[in-house]
């Protein structure tokens, strides 16, 4: 593995920290459509296509694009589409990339998704649950001890939530649809809640922490919400909340998206680079 050629473009805090890290590892790496403040200790091709026609590995970022046209370079004031950039990837090289499903269908089976990968996931869901709880300790005024809190959704995400607010002596709340999470959540010390019933439950709520990625609050469930209650929707786009009727009522709402790469850069960072050797060493033993 050592001396292989990776190419990371684009993306937030944590590729630098994922390129970094590949090089620690013995990786040749080389980045791409980040300000060159970013760039301590990295270098960037003068010409992209060279560079891609050279490279065995290329990693895109997390998520790879937010519109399905333009790769997401949010450290970047210039613009790199989809096609042209894809145009100049060697059909022979590897390509890694987050979110793989909000690429136009034509490029999806270039790529293989590090985010699909079930040890990313978990560390991911880690990294996001501590900067949601990061965000709740400076947004409030009062301590999280006592403090009602009620997640919705108990996947990886709000399974770790839960894990975090019990432990800081919150009174945990968590709303599911499964019958088994509801059992489980009870046995883990938080309190049970149906979706039938949640509506009930709703003003006597500090925090609320949605994990849920399609609209769970309505107009009608945000009016139940305490104006003094902190709103954390955590969900990618376009989030659990009907935002329009959010603003409408003055519910306190922040859509809180990429925790990772913005309270724990290098970590998620490594953990994207780990990710992406181990499935390239993967690739290239089962090769030979």
């Amino acid at each position: 593995m050592m001396g292989k050629k990776v190419l990371v473009i684009g993306g937030d805090l944590r590729q630098i920290f994922a390129a970094k890290q590949c090089k620690e590892q013995g990786y040749d790496v080389r980045v791409y459509g980040f300000h060159e403040d970013h760039l301590i200790g990295l270098s960037e091709p003068a010409d992209l296509s060279e560079m891609l026609s050279d490279s065995d590995c290329v990693i895109l970022p997390l998520p790879v694009t937010r519109d399905g046209k333009l790769l997401n370079t949010p450290l970047w004031e210039e613009e790199l589409s989809l096609h042209e950039l894809f145009s100049k990837i060697p059909k022979h090289t590897t390509v890694f990339c987050g979110m793989a499903q909000k690429l136009p269908d034509c490029f999806q089976n270039r790529v293989t998704d590090y985010a699909d990968d079930e040890g990313f996931l978990l560390q991911n869901a880690y990294l996001t649950a501590e900067g949601a709880l990061e965000l709740a300790i400076s947004k409030t005024p009062i301590s999280l001890l006592g403090a009602s809190v009620l997640i919705t959704g108990y996947g990886r995400i709000g399974y770790f939530l839960a894990k975090m607010m019990c432990s800081l002596g919150a009174v945990t709340y968590v709303a599911s649809r499964s019958p088994d999470h509801l059992t489980k959540m009870k046995l883990d010390g938080c309190i049970p809640v149906s979706y039938d019933v949640l509506s009930n439950e709703l003003p006597k709520m500090d925090i609320i922490f949605n994990t849920v990625p399609f609209v769970v609050f309505s107009e009608d469930l945000l009016k139940k919400i305490p104006k003094s209650c902190l709103f954390l929707d955590l969900a990618s786009l376009p989030g659990g909340v009907d935002r329009e009727a959010a603003q409408k009522l003055g519910v306190d709402l922040i859509h809180a998206l990429s925790l990772p790469g913005k309270v724990a850069p290098v970590s998620s960072g490594k953990v994207v680079a780990d990710t992406v050797i181990r499935l390239l060493s993967n690739k290239i033993g089962n090769k030979e």
